[in-house]
């Protein structure tokens, strides 16, 4: 955790998928999961709207400050080629503000937050304002 504390840092930014050694996405760790990180290390009670800590397998061990022991396994992801109309959909209905995006090989080559969204739209706006400027 502490190393992707100091990424998260590095490159400002609210969530990153995980990824196996397969490079399969795995779950995503957000801002949010520090704080749930945060109550663990001190030992103090998580909040009842805190999500719990995942498990380690049967067999397996996870160090206290393993990102596998504080990440979200439940991982909303989109295509690179998904439509904006169909990503604000997804978004909409999961009640979500990031998706993962996959390439073909479903990798993640990137995070769509509301906000891109929101750029985009606006992109969109502006481009048409524009040509309808010309026409007129």
């Amino acid at each position: 955790m502490h190393q992707a504390a100091h990424k998260f840092a590095e490159f400002a930014i609210g969530l990153a998928p995980v990824v196996d050694d397969a490079g399969h996405c795995i779950g995503v760790l957000s801002a949010r999961d520090f704080v749930t990180f945060e109550i663990d290390r001190t030992g103090e009670d998580t909040p009842p709207h805190g999500k719990a800590c995942n498990r380690a397998a049967k067999g397996d061990f996870l160090p206290w400050n393993s990102v596998r022991k504080f990440m979200s396994t439940a991982v909303q992801t989109t295509r690179f080629d998904t439509s904006l109309r169909r990503v604000c959909e997804i978004m909409m209905a999961e009640h979500i503000h990031h998706l993962v995006v996959l390439n073909d090989r479903a990798a993640p080559i990137g995070v769509l937050s509301t906000l891109d969204v929101i750029s985009a739209l606006i992109a969109i706006c502006d481009e048409q304002n524009a040509l309808s400027f010309k026409v007129s």
